[in-house]
Formats: structure tokens, sequence, C-alpha cells
């Protein structure tokens, strides 16, 4: 059995990924949010993010990105 994550659980996995090292993720040209993306359950996951500094910084990425879309 494949796991794969939701639309949720892969956009806070690119904005955790966004603030480590590495460049790869650094930007995200274009994005587009269905209908059945919920802002609750993104905001549960970013909730288990353990250092608050991270958690904060992600969410105030999330907030650009999702009013953007």
């Amino acid at each position: 059995m494949i796991k794969i994550a939701t639309p949720e659980k892969a956009l806070i996995d690119y904005l955790y990924l966004s603030f480590g090292r590495s460049r790869s993720f650094r930007s995200l040209p274009e994005i587009e949010l269905s209908r059945s993306f919920s802002k609750k359950k993104a905001a549960e996951i970013m909730e288990r993010i353990p250092l608050r500094a991270k958690r904060d910084a992600i969410r105030r990425r999330f907030e650009e990105l999702v009013v953007k879309s």
C-alpha cells in the first residue's frame, strides 16, 4: 500500500522544508488550492510542529499563500 499525502499535508511539508538550508524549496511559482482544501486541516497539521518559531514562520507563509490563492 502506498500512502499519499493529503493536499494540506503536502503544502505544510513543502513550507516546512522551505525553511531548511536547501534552496530546492525556496520558491513556489504557482499554487492552486482546490475547493476541497481545508484550512482547518492545514492548521491542525501546523500545530504538530514542535518548534514554536518554525511553526509561527510556517503559519505566516501559509497565510501569505492562502490569501494569494
